[in-house]
Protein backbone atom coordinates (compact mmCIF):
# COMPACT_ATOMS: atom_id res chain seq x y z
CA UNK A 1 0.00 0.00 0.00
CA UNK A 2 1.48 3.45 -0.89
CA UNK A 3 0.77 6.67 1.10
CA UNK A 4 -0.91 9.12 -0.93
CA UNK A 5 -2.03 12.74 -0.90
CA UNK A 6 1.32 14.03 0.94
CA UNK A 7 4.14 16.41 -0.01
CA UNK A 8 8.01 16.23 -0.34
CA UNK A 9 9.09 19.57 0.64
CA UNK A 10 12.05 21.50 2.20
CA UNK A 11 12.90 21.81 5.77
CA UNK A 12 11.93 25.15 7.19
CA UNK A 13 14.07 26.85 9.93
CA UNK A 14 11.90 26.25 12.18
CA UNK A 15 12.23 24.80 15.97
CA UNK A 16 9.29 22.19 14.34
CA UNK A 17 10.66 21.04 11.57
CA UNK A 18 14.66 21.11 13.44
CA UNK A 19 12.64 19.11 16.53
CA UNK A 20 11.43 16.49 13.35
CA UNK A 21 14.38 16.46 11.56
CA UNK A 22 16.24 15.37 14.81
CA UNK A 23 14.11 12.97 16.06
CA UNK A 24 14.15 11.33 12.73
CA UNK A 25 18.32 11.41 12.79
CA UNK A 26 17.92 9.68 16.07
CA UNK A 27 15.55 6.97 14.22
CA UNK A 28 18.17 6.20 11.54
CA UNK A 29 20.74 5.59 13.60
CA UNK A 30 19.00 3.69 16.70
CA UNK A 31 15.64 2.26 14.64
CA UNK A 32 14.88 -0.51 16.81
CA UNK A 33 15.04 1.32 20.49
CA UNK A 34 12.51 2.46 21.92
CA UNK A 35 11.01 4.74 23.50
CA UNK A 36 11.75 7.75 21.31
CA UNK A 37 13.69 10.84 23.31
CA UNK A 38 11.95 14.01 22.44
CA UNK A 39 14.09 16.18 20.25
CA UNK A 40 16.12 17.83 23.11
CA UNK A 41 17.35 14.84 24.47
CA UNK A 42 17.81 13.24 21.06
CA UNK A 43 19.34 16.45 20.37
CA UNK A 44 22.55 15.87 22.98
CA UNK A 45 23.23 12.17 21.98
CA UNK A 46 26.89 12.58 19.78
CA UNK A 47 25.63 10.85 16.61
CA UNK A 48 22.37 13.07 16.37
CA UNK A 49 24.06 16.13 17.39
CA UNK A 50 26.85 16.18 14.58
CA UNK A 51 23.48 15.78 12.31
CA UNK A 52 21.53 18.67 13.27
CA UNK A 53 24.30 21.59 15.20
CA UNK A 54 23.87 24.58 13.52
CA UNK A 55 21.53 23.13 10.66
CA UNK A 56 21.42 25.19 7.41
CA UNK A 57 25.11 25.60 6.54
CA UNK A 58 26.26 25.44 2.87
CA UNK A 59 25.32 21.96 1.46
CA UNK A 60 22.79 21.47 3.98
CA UNK A 61 19.52 19.84 2.42
CA UNK A 62 16.89 18.53 3.98
CA UNK A 63 13.10 17.35 3.38
CA UNK A 64 10.22 16.52 5.08
CA UNK A 65 7.47 14.70 3.43
CA UNK A 66 4.15 15.71 5.09
CA UNK A 67 0.04 14.86 5.02
CA UNK A 68 -1.58 17.93 6.23
CA UNK A 69 -0.09 19.05 9.50
CA UNK A 70 1.14 15.49 9.97
CA UNK A 71 4.96 14.29 9.34
CA UNK A 72 5.57 11.30 7.66
CA UNK A 73 9.43 11.16 6.91
CA UNK A 74 12.62 12.87 6.60
CA UNK A 75 15.76 12.75 4.49
CA UNK A 76 19.15 14.81 4.85
CA UNK A 77 22.39 15.22 3.66
CA UNK A 78 25.09 17.16 5.31
CA UNK A 79 28.61 17.63 4.56
CA UNK A 80 31.41 16.73 7.12
CA UNK A 81 34.97 16.43 7.80
CA UNK A 82 37.34 13.63 9.00
CA UNK A 83 37.35 15.45 12.48
CA UNK A 84 33.64 14.66 13.34
CA UNK A 85 34.17 10.84 12.71
CA UNK A 86 30.88 10.57 10.92
CA UNK A 87 29.20 6.85 10.06
CA UNK A 88 29.10 7.27 6.17
CA UNK A 89 32.26 9.57 5.32
CA UNK A 90 33.90 9.35 2.58
CA UNK A 91 35.18 12.83 1.79
CA UNK A 92 34.91 16.05 2.44
CA UNK A 93 33.15 16.88 -1.42
CA UNK A 94 30.93 13.71 -0.89
CA UNK A 95 27.83 14.58 1.27
CA UNK A 96 26.16 11.96 4.21
CA UNK A 97 22.61 10.91 3.76
CA UNK A 98 20.26 9.71 6.61
CA UNK A 99 17.04 9.25 5.60
CA UNK A 100 14.26 7.77 8.01
CA UNK A 101 10.54 7.14 7.83
CA UNK A 102 7.84 6.89 10.86
CA UNK A 103 7.40 3.26 11.61
CA UNK A 104 3.47 3.43 10.39
CA UNK A 105 4.03 5.11 6.98
CA UNK A 106 6.74 2.62 5.68
CA UNK A 107 6.88 0.40 3.10
CA UNK A 108 4.51 2.33 1.33
CA UNK A 109 6.44 4.66 -1.21
CA UNK A 110 7.62 7.83 1.19
CA UNK A 111 11.02 6.96 1.64
CA UNK A 112 12.06 5.95 -1.97
CA UNK A 113 10.30 9.64 -2.93
CA UNK A 114 12.36 11.38 -0.17
CA UNK A 115 15.39 9.63 -1.62
CA UNK A 116 14.89 10.09 -5.24
CA UNK A 117 13.97 13.82 -4.30
CA UNK A 118 16.93 14.34 -2.10
CA UNK A 119 19.22 12.60 -5.05
CA UNK A 120 18.09 14.97 -7.79
CA UNK A 121 18.72 17.54 -5.09
CA UNK A 122 22.70 16.69 -4.95
CA UNK A 123 22.80 16.39 -8.72
CA UNK A 124 21.53 19.57 -9.19
CA UNK A 125 24.20 21.01 -6.89
CA UNK A 126 26.60 18.77 -8.77
CA UNK A 127 28.07 16.78 -6.11
CA UNK A 128 29.91 14.11 -7.18
CA UNK A 129 28.42 11.39 -5.03
CA UNK A 130 26.35 10.55 -1.71
CA UNK A 131 26.85 8.42 1.04
CA UNK A 132 25.39 6.57 4.01
CA UNK A 133 26.19 4.55 6.24
CA UNK A 134 23.15 1.21 6.85
CA UNK A 135 22.93 -1.93 9.34
CA UNK A 136 22.73 -5.01 6.99
CA UNK A 137 19.79 -5.96 8.96
CA UNK A 138 18.18 -2.75 7.83
CA UNK A 139 15.31 -3.49 4.94
CA UNK A 140 16.22 -0.30 3.77
CA UNK A 141 19.07 -1.67 2.25
CA UNK A 142 17.41 -2.97 -0.63
CA UNK A 143 15.82 0.46 -1.77
CA UNK A 144 19.55 2.04 -1.16
CA UNK A 145 20.63 -0.40 -3.87
CA UNK A 146 17.74 -0.25 -5.86
CA UNK A 147 18.76 3.76 -6.87
CA UNK A 148 22.01 3.05 -7.27
CA UNK A 149 24.22 2.79 -3.74
CA UNK A 150 26.79 0.17 -3.77
CA UNK A 151 28.74 -1.09 -0.86
CA UNK A 152 31.75 -0.25 -0.45
CA UNK A 153 32.80 -1.10 3.48
CA UNK A 154 31.31 -3.35 5.70
CA UNK A 155 32.42 -2.78 9.45
CA UNK A 156 32.73 -5.52 12.21
CA UNK A 157 29.22 -4.53 13.41
CA UNK A 158 27.74 -5.39 10.19
CA UNK A 159 27.32 -1.45 9.51
CA UNK A 160 27.62 -1.17 5.23
CA UNK A 161 29.00 2.08 4.04
CA UNK A 162 27.29 2.74 0.70
CA UNK A 163 28.20 5.63 -2.09
CA UNK A 164 26.70 6.71 -5.29
CA UNK A 165 28.36 8.36 -7.64
CA UNK A 166 25.67 11.30 -8.91
CA UNK A 167 25.01 12.95 -12.66
CA UNK A 168 25.97 16.51 -12.79
CA UNK A 169 23.09 18.80 -13.98
CA UNK A 170 25.54 20.38 -16.56
CA UNK A 171 27.92 17.38 -17.29
CA UNK A 172 27.21 14.72 -20.01
CA UNK A 173 30.07 12.56 -19.34
CA UNK A 174 29.16 11.55 -15.52
CA UNK A 175 26.57 8.49 -16.07
CA UNK A 176 24.28 7.69 -19.26
CA UNK A 177 21.30 10.08 -20.20
CA UNK A 178 19.49 7.50 -19.82
CA UNK A 179 19.58 7.39 -15.81
CA UNK A 180 17.18 10.28 -14.82
CA UNK A 181 14.67 11.05 -11.81
CA UNK A 182 12.35 9.46 -13.50
CA UNK A 183 14.52 5.75 -13.50
CA UNK A 184 14.90 7.10 -10.23
CA UNK A 185 11.32 6.93 -9.15
CA UNK A 186 10.46 4.03 -11.31
CA UNK A 187 13.06 1.98 -9.03
CA UNK A 188 10.71 2.07 -5.89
Amino acid sequence: MEATNYEIRDLLPTKHDIDFLTTMVYIAHYPTRSPIPNATIASHIPQVFLWVDQWGEKGDIALIAQRGDRFLGAACYRLFSVRDQVAGFLSEQTPVLVLAVLPQYRRQGVGCRLLTTLIQRAKDASFPALSLTVSMRNPAIALYEQVGFHSVQISEELLVTMRKPLAFSNNTRSLPASITTRHLHQAC
